[in-house]
């Protein structure tokens, strides 16, 4: 649902800042919106967060909004990975979100390092106009479109991941704003419900059309 992710209230934005505690002071923010667990990539973004302090001077915020869902010690973990590599408040977990519109609204760009098949959170960021930096494996091959919509990289490269978060933080707000532009047009073209709906009539008048002439 494409509307979702376009009808966000600075209102909503706001009760999202206060409750995450982002202030003005947090520069650049990347958001990791899943669930806790390994293959989600939680402890990749982590560790890309911890280059990215020690080799740059630039603010940045990363946000890891999800469920533990029961993996307590996956959560232990990544609250000890962000205080061993002393992020502190560049970066926190801050749990289950039931707004995800207004989550990407808040956010300057949205991280999806894991190993995933499809990738539904690279198409969400992109209806919400904002950059994706993904894996550059399964279906978000296909769904971000490298150095317009986001950026690929590397899967389980926390290095490479870092350069695309720099990448980003170098690309300032406009040019931001102009590659999340061209996301939600991308989303809106290719994965909307509508657009869904008429490849799948698409096929099926295909085969009705082959079906016919076969018999003809």
């Amino acid at each position: 649902d494409i509307g979702a992710f376009e009808q966000v209230t600075p209102e909503r934005v706001a009760a999202l800042r206060a409750r995450w505690q982002v202030g003005e002071e947090a520069g650049t923010i990347f958001l990791h919106p899943a669930r806790l667990t390994r293959w989600k990539g939680q402890a990749l973004s982590v560790e890309a967060a911890r280059l990215l302090r020690e080799g740059s001077t630039e603010k940045f915020t990363l946000l890891l909004a999800g469920d533990a869902q029961g993996r307590d010690n996956y959560a232990a973990e990544i609250e000890n990975a962000i205080a061993d590599a002393g992020l502190g408040p560049h970066a926190r977990v801050v749990g289950h979100c039931d707004d995800m519109p207004a989550a990407y609204a808040l956010a300057d760009a949205v991280l999806s390092p894991s190993i995933t098949p499809f990738g539904r959170t690279a198409v969400e960021a992109q209806a919400a106009s904002r950059p994706v930096i993904v894996s550059d494996t399964g279906g978000q091959q296909e769904t971000v479109l490298d150095g317009q919509t986001g950026f690929r990289v590397a899967p389980n490269d926390a290095a490479a991941l870092c350069g695309a978060m720099a990448r980003v933080i170098a690309l300032g707000p406009k040019a931001r704003a102009e590659m999340g532009g061209r996301g939600h047009e991308n989303a809106a073209t290719h994965y909307s419900v509508g657009a869904m709906c008429e490849a799948t009539l698409g096929i099926y008048a295909r085969l009705l059309a082959a079906r016919r002439t076969s018999r003809s």
